[in-house]
């Protein structure tokens, strides 16, 4: 008795297959479930995005086009702002 091992949980029940070709399987319940985290996530972000003024929604979409320029030391942004500051009033008066 003193070698006798037991397992320490019970082996696992084989899944039961369905007979039914329609029936949802756990992979599509699973991604079912995924797509619905993934909407309440994407609902609150829509939100705050059309909260936000137009010239900020504006914004956003050019924010990574700026990325290295934000990484640069004080006057090279400095300079990189002048530059952009005066392209943008160009053709703002250009209409």
């Amino acid at each position: 008795v003193a070698n006798l091992k037991l397992p320490d949980s019970p082996p696992p029940e084989p899944e039961k297959e369905d007979d039914n070709p329609n029936a949802p399987n756990k992979f599509e319940q699973l991604m079912k479930a995924a797509c619905h985290i993934k909407q309440n996530e994407m609902e609150g972000k829509k939100r705050k995005f059309e909260k936000m003024p137009a010239f900020l929604k504006a914004g956003v979409y050019y924010t990574n086009k700026l990325a290295e320029v934000r990484q640069q030391p004080y006057y090279q942004r400095l300079f990189a702002y002048e530059l952009i500051n005066s392209e943008a009033n160009a053709e703002f008066y250009r209409g």
